[in-house]
């Protein structure tokens, strides 16, 4: 019985063993369309490697901007600069509480804000954390904190890619990428914003946007993360903001009266909280490119409206 116990255990190892190298050099070396369970993707297009190579620099700020793609894309650091505040804006694509929270973790400290301004809205405490995940790990140190949000997602692409990240780092490569300020349409402005060509939303011309009333089911690991956040948040007696940033009037009625109230309660228990797509009246075809997003006349007159409030 010990030795096969023994055995059963130096099999363990080896299998283990086997596993990490081949998935690394597999990762290394396969095409991108053979390893989709190894999504390793530097430089996306929302620019998180540049915004993480350069929050590392960031010191004692007015602001931090945390969230999705709306807080990347919706805070240009350059307005609020302009008005006397400095600001450090940590948005990257997709991001779910569960990343938010790795991220406080690693610049909360370092950034050291006299405020937080994080954008929430009802679907990032639904979904996965899968894809915001993925763009985190590639894009940023593997340590502890990975491991622990691997471990919360539980899914075979994020270990894959933790694991292959990890690696990565081990033999010095996870870090030399080098990501131009521009590409495509999108350029990447210091503090963290991404500004978009000028563009205008055409409802019209729309088709793949749902008018119907969606479904929304909160996570409970994302509401836990969500928090511990908060905690996290008051033990440094930190001030927070929780906003919901400006969509379209077709995205934003796209949830029933009762999911609304239901977010803005849930919101208002935690901190101080702001509904933007009521307090602000932005017109679809002139303020956003896509029903989720600003352009740049958008975001000029949420951030003046939010600047506002600040100094009130």
């Amino acid at each position: 019985m010990k030795r096969f116990i023994k055995t059963l255990l130096s099999f363990g190892i080896f299998a283990i063993l086997f596993f990490v190298v081949a998935l690394y050099l597999w990762g290394n070396n396969s095409h991108p369309l053979l390893k989709s369970n190894v999504i390793y993707q530097k430089g996306t297009t929302g620019h998180l490697n540049s915004r993480l190579k350069e929050v590392k620099d960031i010191k004692n700020v007015d602001l931090l901007f945390l969230g999705s793609s709306s807080t990347y894309r919706g805070f240009d650091p350059r307005l609020f600069e302009a008005n006397g505040f400095s600001s450090f804006n940590l948005g990257s694509s997709a991001q779910t509480p569960i990343q938010t929270k790795v991220l406080l973790k690693r610049y909360l400290e370092s950034t050291n804000p006299k405020r937080i301004i994080y954008a929430m809205n009802p679907e990032v405490l639904s979904m996965d954390g899968v894809e915001s995940a993925l763009d985190l790990i590639a894009n940023d140190t593997s340590d502890a904190n990975s491991a622990k949000m691997a471990m919360t997602i539980h899914h075979v692409k994020v270990y894959n890619t933790f694991i292959f990240a990890s690696l990565q780092q081990v033999f010095g490569q996870h870090m030399s990428y080098q990501k131009k300020s521009s590409k495509g349409i999108d350029t990447y402005i210091s503090g963290g914003f991404v500004e978009r060509e000028m563009k205008y939303f055409d409802p019209k011309t729309e088709k793949k946007l749902k008018t119907k009333d969606i479904t929304v089911n909160y996570r409970k690991d994302q509401l836990k993360a969500f928090e511990d956040i908060i905690n996290l948040i008051q033990a440094r007696d930190i001030e927070l903001i929780l906003i919901n940033a400006p969509v379209t009037s077709y995205a934003y009625n796209s949830y029933t009266l009762k999911q609304k109230k239901q977010f803005d309660d849930l919101m208002s228990s935690y901190a101080d909280y702001i509904d933007f797509n009521t307090v602000l009246k932005l017109q679809d075809s002139l303020h956003f490119y896509d029903p989720y997003h600003l352009n740049q006349h958008g975001v000029e007159l949420f951030n003046k409206k939010v600047i506002e409030i600040i100094k009130q």
